[in-house]
């Protein structure tokens, strides 16, 4: 069976609809609930005109959005932009004129980084809370039924810039399908595993690290950012089993 991001909703919606997939604050939604929430984005930005390999960023904290937009992306055959809010406009603004998004998603504490040129580019802005939600619940929660081949592009994350402009990555689906096979034999993940993710989601450690248990149908515990008092909390409150931390993180958890 052909490997695209929403598999793995799409699978253990059907297998274990009820098990959690999903804890972010104090909200953990099951699998059939996230895969629910993807297929109303993905019909919602149908009707904004998104289609195959349009382009749909995200520009926010860590929070469960980027999940079910990540996987309402898929169900369209759209490819997912991760945007670094700890750039500075100018920066951002290179890299929305780069990737070109249909629809740019964004926190409220970082709609100040879009500037006037990005949101001239961008067919649709839509701030994340009250807005993004009924947008969202507004729609059909039928799956769009889009299963993409090996070779279409999951995912669109930035490079740095340090030695030059940022360079957007290209993951495709194929990419993507190793995450499941090595987050099972390298890892031991399971669907047992409780998974930890407080990296960055614009990033490759938050993002793909973080699809890596939920691909076993395992239980994914997201951190808006990096808080030890909370992290240290999280790992006793649900039992996780599995992480990844920079170094830097792991000094300051060790102190």
């Amino acid at each position: 069976m052909t490997f695209c991001l929403s598999s793995i909703v799409r699978e253990f919606a059907s297998t274990t609809p009820d098990a959690p997939a999903l804890t972010f604050e104090d909200r953990t939604l099951s699998f059939r609930e996230l895969n629910d929430r993807s297929s109303r984005v993905a019909n919602a930005l149908a009707g904004l005109g998104v289609g195959r390999g349009d382009r749909v960023a995200i520009l926010a904290k860590n929070q469960a959005e980027f999940y079910e937009l990540a996987f309402g992306c898929s169900k369209l055959g759209a490819i997912w932009v991760g945007l670094n809010w700890r750039l500075a406009p100018p920066e951002i603004t290179a890299i929305v004129a780069d990737a070109t998004p249909s629809v740019i998603i964004v926190g409220q504490e970082q709609e100040a980084l879009l500037s006037d040129e990005s949101r001239a580019t961008t067919r649709h802005v839509i701030a994340l809370g009250p807005e993004y939600d009924a947008w969202r619940d507004g729609a059909s929660a039928e799956d769009a039924g889009y299963v993409g081949s090996p070779a279409d592009v999951a995912l669109l994350l930035y490079t740095s810039g340090t030695t030059g402009l940022p360079k957007g990555v290209m993951l495709t689906n194929e990419g993507m399908s190793y995450t499941r096979r090595i987050g099972a034999e390298t890892w031991q993940m399971s669907s047992r595993s409780v998974n930890l993710v407080a990296m960055p989601m614009f990033h490759i450690g938050g993002i793909g690290y973080g699809l890596s248990t939920m691909a076993q149908g395992g239980h994914t515990v997201l951190m808006r950012e990096v808080d030890t008092r909370a992290i240290i909390a999280a790992i006793a409150r649900y039992g996780v089993t599995h992480s990844f931390f920079v170094p830097a993180v792991v000094q300051l958890l060790l102190d």
